[in-house]
């Protein structure tokens, strides 16, 4: 069934919808555990703000709060502010970069900071294509992602050069973590299921993905289509499930797309990830 996950970006100042109330930790089997957080399914920093409440103790709060950390600074970091995705601190109205300008005295061209409005900033989405989960095909474990991965690009201009010319370019970025992305599609996947199917009815297959305790065989469950897709204009994120039937059970999957209204000049839209959450009987 498919999930929209607020519509609009003005989607009345993001009223969220809170699901069943769990109880216990979601992530981990000790069913003591306690104090327990609210649990958001698409993290909050993504525009994300349906939520799971009394879902996450604190040992894992604070290792799916490093995932979402990860994804919001690392992976989607400016355009969060361009989507006007929520945040719980101050919305920046502008940020910084640093241009050439060209000095009275010497003429040369020298690196000077300055701040200009979020929306005139220059800045650059990239996602990744993973390989089709392994699972899908009934291919064996692979142990890790490839380090050649292709990846999507968006290039904002914005018009800061306009006013300097040219500019520097963007900050570096570490390398991508693959695993550590796939860990929050992971997260989002098992915290949507949960959601629409509850807890206890399941053989569910990621959370010792989520927590760091698996660290081989991610693209045995966690990839992408190998299709382009165009946009989805009414939709921020997407979540569907589908079942694929075996011989002896059934496995249930997450199609996952964050941002899925970005629109490029080619219409290609933001990749659709594919996670294998649990197996359920077929009876």
């Amino acid at each position: 069934m498919p999930m929209l996950m607020n519509p609009s970006p003005d989607n009345e100042l993001y009223q969220a919808r809170s699901f069943l109330r769990i109880g216990h930790c979601i992530y981990c089997p000790n069913m003591d555990r306690k104090p327990l957080s609210d649990e958001h399914i698409v993290p909050y920093s993504l525009g994300g703000v349906d939520i799971l409440r009394a879902a996450s103790c604190t040992d894992c709060s604070k290792i799916t709060s490093y995932l979402e950390g990860y994804c919001g600074r690392f992976v989607f970091n400016e355009y969060r502010y361009i989507a006007g995705s929520p945040s719980y601190r101050q919305r920046p109205s502008t940020l910084p970069i640093h241009v050439w300008r060209q000095a009275k005295a010497s003429k040369l061209y020298l690196p000077h900071p300055i701040s200009i409005p979020v929306e005139d900033y220059p800045h650059e989405l990239s996602l990744p294509h993973l390989p089709l989960p392994g699972i899908i095909n009934d291919l064996p474990p692979q142990a890790s992602y490839s380090r050649s991965m292709q990846m999507s690009r968006w290039k904002f201009p914005g018009r800061v050069g306009e006013m300097y010319t040219p500019i520097t370019p963007g900050p570096f970025r570490n390398e991508f973590k693959a695993d550590v992305f796939a860990r929050e599609l992971a997260k989002i996947a098992h915290s949507a299921a949960v959601a629409t199917h509850g807890l206890s009815k399941l053989n569910w297959l990621l959370p010792d993905i989520i927590l760091g305790k698996q660290k081989d065989h991610l693209p045995y469950l966690i990839g992408s289509d190998q299709i382009a897709y165009r946009p989805s204009p009414n939709a921020l994120h997407q979540i569907i499930f589908w079942l694929k039937r075996r011989k002896d059970d059934g496995l249930v999957v997450a199609q996952i797309r964050l941002y899925a209204n970005l629109q490029s000049t080619n219409n290609i839209g933001t990749p659709i990830y594919v996670v294998a959450v649990a197996t359920a009987p077929l009876s």
